[in-house]
């Protein structure tokens, strides 16, 4: 191998502090029977079952588990050492182990099924980096495995060519590139594909039947409480029971948020209490509502006994539900439910639902509801530039998290606020989150008037439609200008008189030219197209407001009154936005049904 280096950084923890110590080993007898004492550690604290010498282990850290599986191919090991140096299998697999032994520290369960997965696959489909499968390596477009290859042959030595290894590491540093220079930008879903989920949501909700509720209410909740709180899906997932609290006749819910995320210096220790803490964050009685709601519906399932099994001699052992969404709820929905608690439950059931538990409920989802309920096509992210009426983008667990930092925003909640919902050590790492803000505000603007229009609160009462939206007196003047009316019309050029002068004393006032007089009305073609500019010059304006914002955000410890500015900014970004909404109601309310 290129380099020649065999080795591994092990962190030390001091006295049970968030404090580290670092030191450099190469690989060696020592290191594995390090390796094995910390293994035992954690076996004694119920996160690894199994012993070290076993073919497969099973993590677990009271939210998931994960199995860890050792079983490489021998058969095509022993056929490349035939014709280079890869040692002996089973050092192979013994540097696994410690490799894999020492990432626990570090590493959340899933990512170190990732890491050895990700090693077991690569190393059959290359015959272990044999240079005549670089076809597979040339072609291979997840460019996230590189790193985990590479930092692992970095730690123990088997030959490869130079030509392989060169290969790897360019597409290694080719990833680290691209994770630094797109930090935190996730391949989002596209923001008409949200609204469109907003709209679909709450229609299946207000036509749901109890079993269709039952089955899909996390799939509600997920998306009600992470539209407007930036909360990580394993975080929402660990939703105490007790979740709601009132205080000053204000609601609130108490939400686990983890202690490790933002952090430079961290130790995992596979324990709830100890890697998340519990933060109030203020929601509404309509939220307070439907989580009650749910409780009252899933709470039934709690005092079954035996649930995961017909004849359960492990009952005893079945953890009690601690968390707000229910496994059993879930399992109870499913098709094939006797299939899946024989396969999947034993004395260990952790009673909580999982990520992956949430992911299968949310492309059901999709699937039957957006897709065979509302005839939906669901199409893959950046498939197409411009979605057709029926189609809308794949939603992910994912995509909530960013466009919630975006409605707090436009909510008015302070920067410092925004900073400590996000687990964010300063304003300024949440810039990213406002990059595409002007687009999100225009897509919210159509949004909001096809609600107004589609629940039939404008109806055709003018004045009734401002009072839905924030009172604004640019808007007022704008469409006392545009839409008022009185009974008297006369015919004028490109438009009508409205005055109910007896002589020309309005005409005087304004030296008699029609188009700056207050009485004047446009006909309406010539309304129409000046509604529309000045719909995209509000549009306009909200994209310089947004690039004012993020500034601001990016140098927040460096401005001066930048907070206030913000609170500015944001104002003028809803004002725009409002004015939008009206005229959109009033020159293409037809439109917006389509």
């Amino acid at each position: 191998m290129k380099g020649g280096f065999i080795l591994i950084l092990i962190t030390n923890y001091i006295d049970n502090l968030n404090i580290k110590s670092f030191r450099i080993e190469r690989f060696n007898d020592s290191l594995v029977e390090e390796a094995k004492e910390i293994f035992k550690n954690h076996k004694e604290k119920n996160i690894i079952y199994g012993e070290f010498d076993d073919d497969s282990w099973k993590l677990l850290n009271e939210v998931e588990e994960k199995n860890i599986n050792f079983n490489f191919n021998q058969i095509k090991f022993k056929s490349q050492n035939k014709k280079r140096n890869l040692g002996e299998f089973n050092d192979f697999i013994l540097a696994c182990k410690t490799y894999i032994v020492f990432m626990l520290n570090e590493l959340s369960i899933a990512n170190i099924q990732l890491i050895i997965t990700t090693l077991k696959t690569f190393m059959n489909n290359t015959d272990y980096l044999s240079e005549e499968k670089l076809e597979f390596i040339f072609e291979d477009k997840k460019l996230y495995k590189y790193p985990i290859i590479v930092n692992f042959l970095d730690f123990y030595k088997i030959e490869i060519s130079d030509l392989v290894f060169d290969i790897l590491e360019k597409k290694s540093n080719a990833f680290n590139q691209k994770l630094c220079s797109n930090k935190a930008q996730r391949n989002l879903c596209n923001m008409e594909s949200i609204f469109k989920f907003y709209e679909y949501i709450d229609l299946f909700w207000l036509n749901a039947t109890k079993d269709e509720k039952e089955e899909f209410f996390p799939i509600k909740l997920w998306w009600e409480i992470s539209m407007i709180i930036p909360i990580r899906v394993t975080e929402l997932l660990l939703t105490p029971l007790d979740c709601i609290k009132e205080k000053n006749n204000k609601y609130y819910i108490s939400l686990r948020r983890t202690s490790l995320k933002g952090k430079k210096i961290k130790k995992i220790n596979h324990k709830i209490e100890l890697d998340y803490y519990i933060q109030d964050v203020p929601i509404t009685k309509e939220i307070v509502n439907l989580i009650e709601e749910y409780k009252s519906i899933v709470k039934y399932y709690d005092y079954i006994k035996n649930f995961y099994f017909d004849e359960c001699k492990y009952n005893n052992n079945v953890s009690e539900r601690k968390t707000l969404f229910s496994k059993r709820s879930y399992v109870r929905c499913l098709k094939n439910i006797k299939q899946y608690r024989n396969k999947f439950f034993h004395d260990n059931t952790i009673e909580m639902l999982s990520y992956d538990n949430m992911s299968i409920l949310l492309e059901r989802f999709q699937k039957n509801i957006l897709g065979e309920k509302y005839n939906l096509k669901v199409i893959q992210k950046e498939t197409k530039n411009k979605l057709e009426y029926d189609e809308i983008e794949h939603i992910s667990l994912l995509d909530t998290r960013h466009y919630a930092f975006m409605n707090l925003a436009l909510n008015n909640v302070d920067p410092l606020v925004m900073m400590s919902y996000g687990g964010h050590n300063n304003v300024s790492s949440g810039y990213h989150y406002y990059q595409h803000l002007d687009k999100f505000v225009e897509f919210y603007t159509y949004y909001m008037a096809k609600k107004i229009v589609m629940t039939k609160q404008a109806s055709n009462d003018k004045e009734k439609i401002k009072f839905e939206l924030e009172k604004d007196n640019n808007i007022d003047n704008f469409f006392y200008k545009i839409f008022s009316t009185n009974k008297k019309k006369v015919k004028v050029k490109n438009g009508f008189c409205c005055s109910e002068q007896t002589e020309f004393q309005d005409c005087m006032l304004v030296d008699n030219d029609c188009y700056s007089c207050n009485f004047f009305r446009k006909d309406k073609e010539s309304i129409k197209n000046i509604i529309n500019e000045e719909i995209e010059n509000n549009f306009k304006e909200i994209k310089l407001e947004v690039e004012e914002l993020k500034y601001l955000i990016k140098n927040f410890e460096h401005e001066f009154n930048a907070r206030e500015r913000i609170g500015l900014n944001i104002n003028k970004i809803k004002s725009h936005s409002n004015k939008n909404t009206l005229l959109l109601i009033n020159n293409r309310g037809d439109e917006l049904y389509e």
